[in-house]
């Protein structure tokens, strides 16, 4: 039983074994992009998502949902490999290296959290979900923390950004080990194998979403939040170089830049952690479920007026999305927990697949919407309009607010 859960475990720490993850914008802001086409990248990753997402749900839940985690981490480190060869002469390389990593997340998101409440089910400990499931989010925090380091390292040492994406291969690799060797009881049943059984499945799976509206209003708090989360989250570290008074290419002559990056990132992953792990008392403290989700709700609306006050203080903008991303760990096992609660024993997948499709849907609209905001505000502040990022952020988060303990009643 402590085995399962260890693997569990060890597939979030190695999976975000993602060295250039804090410096993915300033990257790509170094090969010559804008936030514009940042954001549109961004939105393109979140595209591919979307549109194999709910697919990818059903081929786990019939065809086996290990398959599916390692077909996930076979098309992953195509993407980082490309990534750095891409520039404003090739730019499609961008595209397609961003491409992958969405092919990657359709395949990897909703399953392994389907993988793990099956083995709760399987051992009878399903009442806990969400102590559980934050519990192994916890050890992925804790792996974008041990990440930090290593990846602020090799920047240091080679001062090239090409190094933490190739670098990012290795751990990535062993995480492919580590989930074709899981149990194979843990597949899932799978019953038909034909192609049209799983358009079958998803419309199921699609009319159970829509027949409850409890569900409905999950799914729809999901998307708010967490498109919310994917769209901003990539402006935190060049708003912390900002808010150091440093421009957003300026790494420091002696590495300054990096170090402060890195050890705001590490800082906040450990967070991070710790919140996951005690999402499941937070959630008792707030009121328990969805008042508990309601409150974090109208949190992240706070978050992104506090980005949005850069405007005035740089400085706000980096704190706002710190605050955004440790709520963002409070958020998630809450959720996840409440969709698992709702949903009915067969077809778990697809309905977290269902729930990650929406996010992403979310996320493709309002990626390039807030680089071409971070744009047109630095043109007009001479430079300076990280804040539109907690601007248009903030709008959609808005969706999330609503009477207290109107979510009981739904």
């Amino acid at each position: 039983m402590r085995l399962a859960i260890a693997r569990f475990s060890a597939y979030g720490f190695l999976k975000n074994q993602r060295y250039f993850e804090p410096f993915l914008a300033l990257a790509l802001l170094s090969w010559g992009a804008s936030f514009a086409q940042i954001g549109l990248l961004v939105g393109l990753r979140e595209l591919v998502r979307n549109l194999f997402e709910v697919p990818s749900g059903a081929v786990a839940d019939l065809w086996g949902r290990r398959r599916a985690m390692v077909l996930a981490f076979s098309v992953y480190p195509l993407g980082v490999a490309l990534m750095p060869l891409g520039g404003q002469e090739h730019p499609w390389l961008w595209g397609v290296a961003m491409g992958c990593l969405g092919l990657g997340d359709a395949f990897r998101s909703g399953t392994h959290k389907a993988l793990v409440f099956a083995w709760l089910q399987q051992q009878g400990r399903a009442a806990e979900r969400t102590k559980v499931y934050g519990y192994t989010r916890s050890w992925s925090r804790l792996g974008s923390a041990a990440s930090i380091p290593l990846g602020v390292g090799l920047l240091l040492v080679t001062k090239d950004y090409a190094w933490t994406f190739w670098a990012t291969c290795v751990p990535w690799t062993l995480d492919l080990i580590n989930l074709a060797t899981y149990p194979r009881e843990l597949e899932g049943a799978r019953e038909e194998r034909r192609a049209r059984g799983v358009g079958r499945h998803l419309l199921a799976a699609l009319r159970e979403v829509l027949g409850r509206r409890r569900l409905r209003r999950l799914l729809l708090d999901a998307a708010a939040f967490e498109g919310v989360h994917k769209a901003t989250k990539e402006y935190l570290a060049p708003a912390l170089l900002v808010g150091l008074g440093m421009g957003e290419l300026d790494l420091g002559a002696a590495g300054v830049g990096a170090s402060f990056v890195g050890a705001v990132y590490f800082a906040t992953h450990l967070l991070g952690a710790a919140a996951s792990r005690r999402a499941y008392r937070v959630e008792a403290w707030l009121g328990g479920g969805d008042e508990a989700l309601a409150r974090l709700g109208a949190g992240l609306v706070g978050a992104m007026a506090l980005a949005a006050a850069g405007a005035w203080v740089p400085a706000l903008t980096a704190a706002g999305l710190v605050a955004a991303a440790w709520l963002h760990d409070l958020f998630r096992p809450v959720l996840v927990g409440r969709i698992d609660a709702e949903s009915q024993a067969v077809g778990k997948a697809t309905v977290l697949s269902l729930e990650s499709q929406g996010s992403s849907l979310t996320a493709v609209l309002l990626a390039p919407a807030v680089g071409l905001a971070v744009d047109q505000a630095r043109a007009l502040a001479s430079g300076r309009g990280l804040w539109a990022v907690g601007l248009v952020g903030g709008l959609v988060a808005l969706s999330l607010l609503r009477p207290r303990g109107g979510a009981r009643r739904r």
